[in-house]
């Protein structure tokens, strides 16, 4: 089963539900104890992730005043808190950061499904 941590967590301390990993490179706050599938195999690492993009052509002045605005929300400790206690890591990255990181995961998902012959429907 692979699941979001924060939707799973209560019936994991409920004992409704088993963890054996994390599919993160992270262990899981909260669950320090339980090994990432990266300490048996190496360079697994997936993640669920949130991000706020906007449509092509936005003019840039505002693309950085959205990005500023949130990296600040990000970083206060009352976001921090909050999404501590649901197992989220956060992370307020520049736009030009979040453009390499999706560019490098795109890729990445492209060859797993290239090579795993899975095609979209």
């Amino acid at each position: 089963m692979d699941t979001v941590w924060h939707s799973a967590r209560r019936y994991v301390e409920s004992g409704e539900l088993k963890l054996i990993a994390s599919a993160s490179l992270e262990r899981l706050p909260g669950a320090e104890k339980v090994p990432t599938i990266a300490e048996t195999y190496p360079g697994v690492d997936v993640i669920a992730f949130n991000a706020l993009v906007t449509q092509g052509g936005t003019p840039a002045p505002i693309v950085e005043k959205l990005s500023a605005d949130v990296r600040a929300i990000v970083a206060s400790d009352a976001f921090l808190e909050r999404v501590k206690n649901l197992g989220i890591n956060a992370y307020g990255n520049t736009p030009a950061e979040l453009r390499a990181w999706m560019t490098k995961e795109m890729a990445r998902w492209k060859e797993v499904a290239q090579a795993s012959n899975i095609k979209a429907e």
